[in-house]
């Protein structure tokens, strides 16, 4: 399983995506050295989604503006996931742009530097349509981005309201 390659899931490239399309959370090396919850290692071989607890699959993101850009989404065990669930995330040769910020409203400053590294303007890049991009996810999962994202507790704190920004 390609046991000596570990990253975290955060510093997946292109490449990496375009080699390994599977990668799964090497939960069970946690307490190694330099790894932690998001340390990440490619899945070769044949791949059975339901035997991993978490992973991470290679997507494709379709821009207002008709680009393609590849990145991944997390695959947390058994379905049916919500958009929350999937952490869709581009990959680009210098850093990821993620879309959910967890509990935290992205400020503007944020908003300018993912339009900045991705090279495009608000209106070219939202909505954008993400589907996993492998063979073991069929049909594929497919989710609409409407635009930065991020969660906003309600009276319990089991109980929470994606808010798209």
């Amino acid at each position: 399983m390609g046991k000596e390659i570990r990253k975290q899931v955060y510093d997946l490239t292109p490449e990496d995506l375009t080699k390994f399309p599977v990668w799964e959370f090497a939960l069970d090396e946690e307490g190694d050295e330099e790894q932690n919850e998001a340390t990440v290692r490619p899945v070769t071989g044949s791949v059975v989604l339901e035997d991993l607890p978490a992973a991470v699959v290679r997507a494709k993101f379709l821009l207002a503006d008709g680009s393609v850009l590849i990145g991944h989404v997390t695959v947390p065990g058994i379905g049916p996931y919500s958009l929350d669930d999937l952490h869709p995330s581009i990959a680009t040769k210098s850093d990821q742009v993620t879309f959910l910020y967890g509990f935290n409203e992205p400020s503007a400053a944020e908003k300018q530097r993912v339009y900045a590294l991705l090279g495009k303007s608000p209106e070219q890049v939202f909505p954008i349509q993400v589907s996993s991009d492998i063979e073991q996810l069929v049909p594929p999962l497919t989710e609409t981005i409407p635009g930065f994202m991020f969660l906003k507790r309600r009276f319990l704190l089991s109980s929470k309201t994606l808010i798209t920004v």
